[in-house]
């Protein structure tokens, strides 16, 4: 953005230079310098305000969806749950509604879901006005990614092949609210970092909270070991995807099927590493099994090394059953489920998303034939360390093998509407 500005205001300094002194520059040159000007006045701006992260369509999309329509009533439901319990006032862009007025609006949905679910659609057009987000480059469109729970081998103890611990939550592990002091003007903060892990220790005039362990201290200083912290013992590179997806279960030798999910972050920033493979992945080629390839051939030392450089590290807690739960509180729902930057989007809130599905030659493949459009509603319930700024979304796309086949690919522009009550 500076350099853009840096731009528009030298050619803004040229074009009154010339205006003072026409007789020297010729018409031709100044009609060139002056649009320049207005492409440069043009240029985006980056939207910090959540007021400013949306606004009504200007043409709304045509109304389908290509799943189940019992899926988004599951999702709708937990949203209604916990937003009836909530005292928050959510944010549509310049539009606010509170919690429960808007989880009295989903609920009629559900009241016409279980009338006629063939009336739902029309129910919601009738009823909910579009909201465009942002986006990147024009409004409505973002970057869409996809996770999903993957199922990895392992084991309870260290051997040879799964020899890269995944930790439960330190007992030293102390969570700081950034936001709550942003809020009070005690200090100076980012605050796109609500929380943010820390450790107390001991110092001269008293305890003192500082940044916890980052990946490199933990894989490789191995300043967890001995803590009794590790619940299951991976493929180092199996271990380092878990913690991007966050959710996730292990089989062990038994055949026994043990789920982990989200109990923690140290709170550094997210670093792709796929942002550093461009010189040797094609960036339109870049994919997670494209990037598991390439760390396949480094050998143990230079894989940690080349690791380390996304210092964000995820801890796991023991689930009793079921999937993964999100940011919001339900677990994630296969399709539906998005995660977003709640800094700009209400959790709990639906959403409409077109996107591109791509289309595969058999369940083997990784490399898509081709794309296809599909429409479908979805739910505001997770959060990512990777999903920042209101032109971004991922969406969950279920469990295992099948799903790391499309969740693995998708990196492409979609388009996302948020839904408001017209009546409101």
């Amino acid at each position: 953005m500076a350099r853009s500005k840096s731009r528009k205001i030298t050619l803004f300094l040229c074009y009154n230079s010339a205006m003072k002194n026409q007789k020297a520059i010729p018409t031709v040159l100044l009609a060139f310098l002056l649009l320049l000007t207005n492409l440069f006045s043009c240029a985006r701006q980056e939207v910090t305000e959540t007021a400013k992260a949306m606004r009504p369509a200007q043409t709304p999309p045509n109304l389908g969806d290509d799943l189940k329509l019992k899926s988004l009533i599951v999702g709708l439901k937990k949203s209604i749950t916990r937003l009836k319990k909530s005292q928050k006032v959510l944010h549509f862009g310049e539009k606010e509604i509170s919690s429960q007025a808007y989880a009295k609006e989903l609920s009629k949905i559900l009241n016409v879901f279980k009338k006629d679910p063939s009336q739902v659609l029309s129910y919601i057009k009738n009823t909910f006005e579009w909201q465009e987000v942002y986006g990147r480059e024009e409004w409505g469109e973002i970057l869409m990614t996809s996770y999903y729970e993957p199922i990895y081998e392992g084991r309870r103890s260290k051997t040879a092949r799964f020899s890269q611990a995944i930790y439960q939550l330190p007992k030293d592990f102390v969570e700081v609210e950034l936001d709550a002091f942003s809020r009070e003007d005690l200090g100076n903060f980012d605050t796109d970092r609500k929380k943010v892990g820390g450790r107390v220790t001991s110092g001269p005039i008293g305890d003192k909270i500082i940044p916890y362990y980052n990946r490199e201290e933990i894989d490789i200083a191995g300043k967890l070991n001995g803590k009794g912290l590790e619940l299951y013992y991976l493929d180092p590179i199996q271990a380092f995807f878990l913690q991007i997806q966050g959710s996730g279960a292990v089989r062990l030798k038994n055949g026994s099927i043990h789920r982990v999910g989200y109990a923690g972050q140290n709170g550094f920033r997210y670093q792709s590493i796929g942002k550093k493979l461009f010189d040797i992945i094609p960036k339109s080629e870049m994919s997670l099994q494209r990037i598991e390839a390439h760390l396949r051939t480094l050998s143990k030392e230079d894989l940690y090394q080349f690791l380390k450089c996304n210092p964000s590290y995820v801890f796991f807690k023991k689930l009793k059953s079921g999937r993964g739960r999100t940011t919001f509180g339900p677990q994630v729902i296969p399709g539906r489920t998005i995660a977003v930057d709640p800094r700009f989007f209400a959790l709990g809130s639906l959403a409409y998303l077109s996107f591109q599905k791509p289309v595969f030659e058999n369940k083997y493949s990784t490399v898509p034939l081709k794309f296809e459009t599909r429409d479908r509603f979805v739910v505001a319930h997770d959060t990512g360390g990777a999903i920042k700024g209101p032109g971004r979304a991922d969406l969950f796309w279920g469990e295992g093998a099948s799903a790391l086949q499309y969740a693995g690919v998708l990196r492409h522009p979609a388009k996302l509407w948020f839904l408001f009550p017209k009546n409101w």
